[in-house]
């Protein structure tokens, strides 16, 4: 217990100031989703061969709740496989607002967002050219009995836009982000003091080209918390930038629970494989260190 504790408190020292920084981020969140929200998935339905471009544009944006809403729209029929898996490979769930919040860490966000934007692009085109030869019709409804476009996967995005129910939520998502951050800060400190941050890494496979595999399987957990602990090793070094992106990149958060729960199980599997496969794919051609722009 003297272990965890001492982990904690070293955690906290190392995180605390994250706080401020991450309401702040998450208020902005929050209001431009309840502002722009339903006006972008307007603009992604109305997309027609620009799509996946402008999924992939749209996925960046650091919010959480788009991947689910691009799950709607194409169980509906009204978006294409291509440009839900643009999405998909360049939102980053709740990453980028845990890494604005160190600023001392800005550098590492640019490359990444650029590179989870060109992937979106190609793994989005590359996934409506490979259904379209594959026979399937990329515009029909793929999912069971249909749902309406404003339901939600979860009670934590249904709720209306007052200003005092924003700042609610608001308060009730930053803590939980960071008590993921704490979480995953405080097992990091305690796992550097049993084994050595190489123990760590070892047990990472890093230097190992299956290091970003690993990580991509990670990204796969539909739970914000898979996306934050993947940005935390990031940060802290234990998997390199390859893999972060392979992690994120299959990281979708919510939009893989509707997807999972609603469409066909063939054409869920079809989707999930070839979100792994880019994840994967990308992972292992990228550097271990990050670009510089």
């Amino acid at each position: 217990m003297g272990l965890l504790w001492e982990a904690l408190q070293e955690a906290w020292d190392d995180t605390r100031s994250m706080l401020p920084l991450l309401f702040l981020l998450f208020l902005l969140v929050e209001v431009f989703q309840h502002r722009l929200g339903r006006r972008l998935g307007t603009v992604l339905c109305q997309a027609g061969r620009l799509g996946p471009l402008v999924g992939a544009g749209l996925g960046i944006i650091p919010q959480c709740g788009f991947s689910v809403l691009a799950s709607l729209l194409y169980l509906r029929g009204w978006v294409t496989p291509g440009t839900l898996l643009a999405v998909f490979l360049a939102t980053s769930d709740e990453a980028i607002p845990v890494m604005l919040a160190q600023p001392d860490k800005l550098g590492y966000i640019g490359p990444l967002l650029l590179v989870k934007f060109l992937l979106g692009v190609v793994g989005g085109y590359s996934t409506d050219f490979l259904l379209m030869h594959d026979g399937l019709s990329l515009r029909a409804p793929l999912a069971k009995p249909a749902l309406a476009l404003g339901e939600q996967a979860s009670e934590e995005y249904d709720h209306p836009a007052r200003a005092a129910t924003m700042l609610v939520h608001t308060i009730r998502q930053t803590f939980s982000i960071y008590a993921f951050v704490l979480l995953a800060a405080m097992l990091l400190n305690a796992g550097v003091e049993l084994i050595g941050f190489a123990g760590i890494s070892g047990l990472l496979l890093r230097g190992s080209p299956l290091q970003p595999v690993v990580a991509a399987f990670i990204g796969l957990i539909p739970n914000c918390a898979a996306s934050v602990l993947l940005a935390q090793l990031y940060l802290e070094g234990a998997i390199g930038f390859n893999s972060a992106v392979a992690g994120l990149a299959s990281t979708a958060g919510l939009g893989l629970l509707v997807l999972v729960r609603h469409a066909r199980a063939r054409d869920t599997l079809r989707l999930l494989g070839l979100l792994l496969a880019f994840a994967i794919a990308v992972g292992l051609i990228l550097p271990t260190q990050p670009l510089s722009l």
